[in-house]
């Protein structure tokens, strides 16, 4: 019996010992060996397929608190620690570019590919003329537009028909960069098939088309410009894509117009639609580049095609978007001052323009918007009237994504004639009772 007692106490400390069945609890406890459920591989050893999974090793995910495994999921610190179940997109650093040739194309990122960007940056982006075109024109101000209107209905009339301009011009400035996107998109597949003529035979006609099209809207504005002799007018102006500061409630406190309500009420709904547009770009951007990769070599290469045309036709959505904000904002800018007002003012109204007073065609660092507010940090601060302005140049290169959530506010030019009128008054009613006095003093 006590033989046994014997060799069952030396087999149970065998087991302790060789910590095969029990764990020691508490902050002395030895570290336990390597098993399956905690691997102690070096990061070396992981294979290629396994670069995105996290790093095995003395810090594995089996010894880190949940709370800090959930945050390096969600914010991994770099790709290596990603979550592997968390989709990726991938970097699009051989997008064509708006202004890029087709051999260009494939070692230059675009301003479209970024993640969030702002609705302004993307316009700059599409209204970027391309290296080739049939487009002749001299570039015109929306402040030489206006500036010799014969009426305040004028005015808006020149302002609408030159933002159907600027959204033709686009549509063709587009077509000659999807034609120059399909070829190169063509050039990395395997064995294309027949489809791929009838695209690309779509897109020559569609550059056709286009380019007629920007030729009426031309011919359109120059004969409402009334300029026999001079050139065709090309936009110099990128159409106004951040908020617009309405203030219906101040301007039209006294004399309350239903036009006027309504379209004070739409244009912030018109500038969320360009920030989803502006986001939809860059999603269908980066889902292109997922499918060159994935279906580049596969015989299916036709949803390469349809990843091309959900990027062509996000592009244009965004465009006539666009092209409807600014038309909107003319006419709010008549109803708001219905009189005569002068062009550099009207402008400022519409658009935001450089202080140098210069309104020739401006690189996308010189034009920014005067009576609205853009969510940038790269954008110029301008304060409202009567404050020190920190001018900065509203592009500054930084990225177009980027999170500051800082309203920049802007001059407001109708405010500020209303509040010059209302000074006049009163200082003339302040200056009655002295004029009273004067006048019986002659007396």
């Amino acid at each position: 019996m006590q033989a046994i007692v014997t060799v069952l106490a030396l087999a149970l400390g065998g087991q302790i010992a060789q910590d095969g069945r029990y764990t020691q609890e508490g902050p002395d406890a030895p570290p336990t060996a390597a098993t399956a459920d905690t691997p102690a591989a070096p990061a070396a050893e992981l294979s290629v397929t396994n670069s995105a999974l996290p790093q095995a090793g003395a810090a594995a995910a089996g010894s880190q608190p949940v709370s800090q495994q959930e945050d390096s999921l969600e914010n991994p610190a770099d790709p290596a620690s990603a979550s592997p179940l968390v989709f990726q997109p991938p970097a699009v650093e051989n997008e064509p570019t708006i202004a890029e040739a087709p051999a260009q194309a494939a070692g230059e990122s675009s301003v479209l590919a970024a993640q969030g960007p702002k609705p302004s940056d993307v316009m700059r982006a599409l209204m970027t003329p391309p290296q080739s075109g049939q487009l002749a024109g001299a570039a015109t101000s929306l402040s030489e537009v206006v500036r010799e209107a014969r009426s305040r209905q004028d005015q808006t009339e020149r302002a609408k028909a030159y933002w159907d301009l600027s959204a033709a011009v686009g549509e063709y400035y587009l077509a000659l960069l999807e034609e120059s996107e399909l070829a190169v998109l063509r050039q990395g597949l395997a064995a294309p098939g027949t489809h791929w003529d009838v695209h690309q035979q779509a897109a020559r006609a569609r550059v056709e088309a286009a380019r007629r099209a920007a030729i009426a809207a031309q011919l359109r504005l120059h004969q409402l410009l009334g300029r026999p002799a001079a050139a065709l007018p090309l936009p110099g102006d990128v159409p106004h894509c951040g908020r617009y500061n309405a203030e219906y409630e101040e301007i039209f406190s006294a004399r309350p117009d239903p036009m006027a309500r309504e379209l004070s009420a739409l244009m912030p709904l018109r500038y969320a639609e360009l920030r989803g547009q502006a986001q939809g770009i860059a999603e269908a951007v980066a889902w292109r580049a997922q499918a060159r990769q994935q279906w580049a070599s596969a015989s299916d290469d036709e949803q390469l095609l349809n990843a091309q045309d959900l990027v062509s036709l996000r592009r244009r959505a965004f465009l006539a978007t666009a092209r409807d904000y600014n038309q909107e904002i003319a006419a709010y800018t008549e109803l708001a001052a219905p009189s005569e007002v002068a062009p550099d003012r009207l402008v400022a109204m519409m658009i935001r323009t450089s202080t140098g007073g210069a309104t020739a065609f401006r690189t996308p660092s010189d034009v920014a918007t005067a009576s609205t507010t853009e969510e940038a940090s790269s954008d110029s601060a301008v304060q409202p009237a009567g404050g020190a302005a920190a001018r900065t140049h509203p592009y500054d290169g930084s990225s177009p994504g980027a999170t500051a959530e800082s309203r920049t506010e802007a001059r407001k030019p109708i405010r500020r004639m209303l509040e010059g009128r209302e000074r006049s008054v009163l200082s003339a009613i302040r200056r009655l009772p002295q004029r009273i006095r004067d006048r019986d003093n002659s007396r």
